[in-house]
Formats: C-alpha cells, sequence, structure tokens
C-alpha cells in the first residue's frame, strides 16, 4: 500500500529566513536596529519611537527606509567570514613606550582575543563597525562595546565616515641571524642522529 504525500518545505525555509532576517538586522547600525525592533517587534508607533529616542519623526521613517534596503541588500549578497575571523592572530609579547596607565600595560586591554584582532583588523586599511564584524565572523551587536572601550582608551581611533584606525604598531616575530643559524643547527644535529640510527638498526 502507498500513501501519498508531499514534501513540504515551507516550515523550513520560513525558519531560515527568520533567521537570516535576524542576522541582518544585527548587522545594522545600533541606533536603526533599536528603531527597528520598537516598531517591528514592539508594534510601536513612529510617533511614539520619535518620543521615546528624541530623533525627528521623519529621521525614524528614514531609518526604517534605509534599514529594509540594507536588509534586503543583506539578504540577497553573501556574507562572508574574513581571515580573522577563521583564524585569529595570537600575541607573543606586549611592548609599550612610557608609563603605563593604573590598569597596566597594553596586555591589560588586548589579553583578550576579540579586543586583539578588533584593532589588527584595522592596522592596514580603516574600517567601520560593519566591515570589523564582518571580517571577524561576528555580528556588530558583539564587538560595539568592545569598540567603544579600545576607542576610550586610545586604541582605535575613530575618522570620518565612522571608520576606525589605530596607532597600535604591530610586528611579526623576528629572530636574529644567530638565532636561525642556531635553529639550523639543531636541525641538522637531529636529522644527523636519526639517520645514523636508522642505519645502525638495517645492519641489525
Amino acid at each position: 500500500m502507498e500513501i501519498p504525500f508531499e514534501d513540504d518545505y515551507s516550515i523550513k525555509e520560513a525558519e531560515d529566513e527568520i533567521l537570516r532576517l535576524r542576522r541582518e538586522i544585527a548587522f545594522l547600525t545600533k541606533a536603526r536596529r533599536d528603531i527597528v525592533y520598537s516598531y517591528y517587534y514592539e508594534n510601536k508607533t513612529v510617533p511614539v519611537i520619535s518620543y521615546e529616542t528624541k530623533i525627528p519623526e521623519g529621521t525614524v521613517k528614514w531609518h526604517l527606509y534605509k534599514a529594509r534596503n540594507e536588509m534586503k541588500k543583506g539578504l540577497i549578497m553573501e556574507r562572508k567570514i574574513g581571515k580573522l575571523g577563521l583564524k585569529p592572530i595570537k600575541a607573543t609579547n606586549f611592548g609599550h613606550s612610557g608609563d603605563p596607565g593604573t590598569n597596566g600595560g597594553p596586555e591589560f586591554y588586548l589579553k583578550d582575543t576579540l579586543n586583539l584582532n578588533i584593532v589588527y583588523n584595522v592596522y592596514h586599511v580603516p574600517k567601520n563597525k560593519e566591515e570589523i564584524a564582518e571580517d571577524l565572523g561576528v555580528t556588530p551587536v558583539y564587538i560595539e562595546d568592545k569598540i567603544e572601550f579600545l576607542e576610550d582608551n586610545g586604541f582605535l581611533v575613530r575618522q570620518s565616515g565612522d571608520k576606525y584606525t589605530t596607532y597600535v604598531k604591530f610586528e611579526p616575530e623576528t629572530y636574529s641571524q644567530e638565532q636561525e643559524e642556531s635553529t639550523l643547527k639543531k636541525k641538522l644535529e637531529i636529522a644527523k642522529l636519526l639517520a645514523n640510527e636508522y642505519a645502525l638498526s638495517r645492519t641489525i
């Protein structure tokens, strides 16, 4: 006996669409995200949002219009996680000139992996919060407080267009010629020892 059936993916597709929509809302600026949440999730009117946020009604409507366009664009595009989101950098040493502050040197602020990678992300090219978040594979919600913290303590510098740069200097690990020669010598000694052991085992 065969029972006819029809696969219905509408529920799953709807759930996926909701998740994607939430993700795109998270990529909006904080002010725009709060307005969208109040309007669509709390069903507040534009005048109420305007009163609560002390923003003119026309500006609230503009934010809603821009938010719809940004979310529509985000749903169409494929967001890609940057290199730092897949392989974050790690600091091997911290240095500074001058006297440390009351909290200590830069290690107090940059020992956190996310803080360190936020700063490194704008080292070569200034970026805004959304660009930083996308490169790190997180939504702006999770880095806004950290960006504010780093800016307040001088590790990030805001530029025009709400982009950030840093005056922190990052240097790759360097080795002196003596260190390189010593490392090479040890490798050759180990290789010679292994070769001798192998040759000895062949004669037994």
